[in-house]
């Protein structure tokens, strides 16, 4: 199979991964992976449906993260993920969740050795540590999910908004903002 018919199969994976379609998603992943045993992005897929299958939700949100990163950070995060995965501290709690994301994120400080007195206070620690850069999508968008998780809808949609402005044709990323809109209006 040409190079081009495998990316037209994994861009088929990534749309029906973020469209909810795990089941098909992980198809067309394997189908990739048939053919370029190495490809990271098809990897991670599967990686992240095993673990929604898992009952890991956030690993939805690992993955529409994971294609919006440079190769080197990708590379880590797929390592890390792999690594979690695989050890006894997997589980779907939003503490271990952020953690993880701190250690991808190169956080500089020693998260592991530190106690914190809440959620609150960690993602604290995460947030200084990201040092949020008002033309910075991913750290906006990266900011606005943790929000999300932990329930505090109005700087979600702050910080999923100012994403939006690096990215005003992001329909999916529009979708997301509506979304927790919706549940910031339900709450």
């Amino acid at each position: 199979m040409d190079i081009e018919k495998v990316n037209d199969i994994l861009q088929n994976g990534i749309e029906h991964f973020l469209s909810g379609k795990f089941e098909t998603a992980g198809m067309y992943f394997s189908l990739v992976l048939s053919e370029e045993a190495d490809n990271d992005v098809a990897k991670f897929g599967v990686m992240c449906i095993d673990a929604i299958d898992d009952g890991m939700i956030e690993a939805r949100d690992m993955f529409n993260i994971y294609i919006f990163l440079p190769e080197d950070q990708k590379k880590s995060m797929l390592n890390t993920f792999d690594k979690y995965q695989s050890s006894e501290l997997y589980d779907s709690s939003i503490s271990d969740y952020i953690y993880d994301m701190m250690n991808q994120y190169g956080s500089s400080n020693d998260i592991y050795n530190r106690s914190y007195n809440s959620i609150e206070e960690l993602l604290s620690e995460f947030t200084s540590d990201i040092k949020s850069d008002p033309e910075s999508y991913d750290s906006d968008f990266l900011l606005g999910k943790m929000y999300e998780k932990l329930g505090d809808y109005e700087k979600a949609i702050d910080y999923l908004t100012r994403a939006f402005r690096t990215k005003p044709f992001d329909t999916k990323l529009q979708n997301e903002i509506m979304q927790v809109v919706k549940k910031k209006n339900e709450g």
